[in-house]
Parts: C-alpha cells; structure tokens; sequence
C-alpha cells in the first residue's frame, strides 16, 4: 500500500477540505516503496556580495551576471565582487534581453543599451513607453500597451513611426512580450496573440491567427518560458485568475483547486505584481509564481511523472 506523503488535507473556516502542499520542502518523484514520492529540503540562498539597492532582475549575457539593484545596472563578478556600470532609473521589476551587440534592460519606462562599455538609453521619441522588451531577428521589440514598436535594424536607437504594429484581436491592453521558437507571444490582459517575422518595408511581423491564445496574462512580468511554452498567470475574460501554459493555440490550466483558493485571496492590483521564473536543476523543472504574501512552486517534471499537479 502506497502512503501519499506529497501533500496532505487540512480543514478550514468555511468549512472545507483544503489541500496542503509542503512548505520549504521539494517533492522528488521516486518510488521508495512505501510512496511515489519523498520530501527534501529546498535549496538556500547565498548573498552575492553588497549592492546598491533593492534587486530587480538579472540575467548572464556574455559569461557575466548583470543585475539592476535600486536605480543600477551592476556586473557580479564569479567572487561576487559588484561593480557599478549606470543609473537606468525606475522601480520595481525590469526586463532584460539581448542582441548580438547589446544588452537591453527595460526599466521605469525607458530603454537602456549596454555594449560592454558604455550604457545609454533610446531617447528617440517615437519609441513611446516601454513596458517590456524582447529580441528578435535582429530588432528590439517594444510594447508601449497599445503599439507594437521595432527599433531599426542598422541602428537600434533609431524608431520609425511607420513600422508600428499592433494586437488587435481584442481591445484588452498588452502588457508583457516573450519570444518563443522565435515568434513574438503579445500576451494583452484577456488574449495571446503570437506574430512571425515576414519581412517588408512597415512592420516587419504578421499575427498568425491560428495561434492566438483565448487566455491572458494579469501583468508584465506574470509570465516566462516554461518546459518550451508560455506559463502565465491571468485568463479569459470573465474568469478567475488561474495559472497556464500555452503554446499553438490552446491553454492548459496546471492550477489546481488550492493554488486557486490562494490567488483569490489576491486583488487584480496585486496579482499584476506578480513575477514567473523558470529553473531547471537536478531532474526538476519549476515554475516559480512569487506573490506578494506567498511564493508558489510548479514541478513540470514531476507532475508529467506522477500524472497529478504537483506543487
């Protein structure tokens, strides 16, 4: 007889049976003859030297880690010694990407490029408010929540007017931008539209229709590559919040009861704050869901091994 040890049952107020996942703990999908699964302690945190500020993102482009902590881009050496490179302002989280030549950092509305040497922002005005930035085939895409804006290919400083696009499925605002299998996902509030590069003289990306996506994301950074589709964390219209993963079409909800109990505890403004990250280490592929009270983990992995959600 099989003892499940990966979760538990309590009983709330209400009253109601309430799933219990384990706090602090990682479940291991591995039959050890009395269970499916065993419980292991979670991996702690090292603090990599002194910064500036506040952390609000990073990313490894060229072997070297850059971070943005409280107003700076900073390198963190392999010693963990943290080295000033500018000011690119603004609060909260931001987005990094990369081309071949530059490091791009999205932050307080503005762009930011980095050559290794010498960081300056895209003050071209028709490149309105940047929300989030990807790169793709050789352009930065930004989104100001209404416009689909490209820089120049021979000089991404440059912006012209005359190659805005848009994601027009749905009046609903987009609000992040991921690029997968190099197509270009404009995930708006209640919809997911994904664009392809067809070349041209204006905009240089055509929406594939048969992949738009009947779900949306609740904020900018409610979202990320997970296990080669798009985990988000939002929905349709008039529909709860819950957690998905889509790709070609189609959505597939990976929240269970639970998780959803948890984020209606949550305002709209609230779970607009939110952040998704992905990591992949020993034998396991989380979904990482930090909120302002809790912080959620998803298991790819294990929940494809045991045939159940595992959180």
């Amino acid at each position: 007889m099989q003892i499940p040890i990966l979760s538990g049952t309590f009983a709330d107020v209400s009253p109601d049976y309430r799933t219990s996942y384990p706090r602090n703990l990682v479940p291991v999908p591995k039959n050890t003859g009395i269970s499916e699964g065993y419980l292991r302690p979670a991996e702690g945190i090292v603090a990599a030297g002194t910064g500036p500020g506040v952390d609000r993102g990073g990313i490894n482009w060229n072997g070297v880690l850059y971070r943005v902590m409280g107003t700076k881009l900073v390198s963190i050496s392999a010693g963990n010694v943290v080295t000033e490179i500018g000011d690119v302002g603004g609060t909260g989280r931001v987005t990094f990407t990369y081309g071949f030549e530059y490091l791009a950092v999205a932050s307080g509305g503005n762009l930011w490029l980095y050559d290794g040497t010498t960081l300056a922002q895209v003050t071209d005005p028709d490149l309105l408010t940047v929300l989030d930035v990807v790169w793709v085939d050789g352009y930065f895409m930004t989104t100001d929540g209404e416009f689909l804006v490209v820089t120049e290919l021979d000089d991404p400083f440059e912006v012209n007017p005359l190659k805005y696009g848009s994601s027009e499925a749905d009046p609903d605002p987009v609000l992040a931008l991921l690029k997968l299998r190099n197509e270009v996902y404009a995930l708006n509030r209640y919809t997911i539209e994904v664009f392809d590069n067809v070349g041209g003289t204006g905009f240089p990306f055509q929406r594939i229709n048969g992949a738009q996506i009947q779900k949306g994301c609740v904020g900018t950074h409610a979202c990320c590559e997970f296990m080669d589709n798009i985990a988000f964390l939002g929905g349709g219209m008039n529909e709860a919040p819950s957690v998905f993963v889509g790709a070609n079409g189609s959505a597939a909800k990976i929240a269970t009861r639970e998780i959803e109990e948890i984020l209606q505890e949550y305002t709209e403004a609230e779970l607009a704050t939110a952040f998704l990250e992905a990591r992949v280490d020993r034998a396991h592929e989380h979904l990482i869901i930090h909120l302002p009270r809790h912080c959620l983990v998803f298991d790819g992995v294990a929940t494809t091994s045991l045939g159940v959600p595992v959180w």
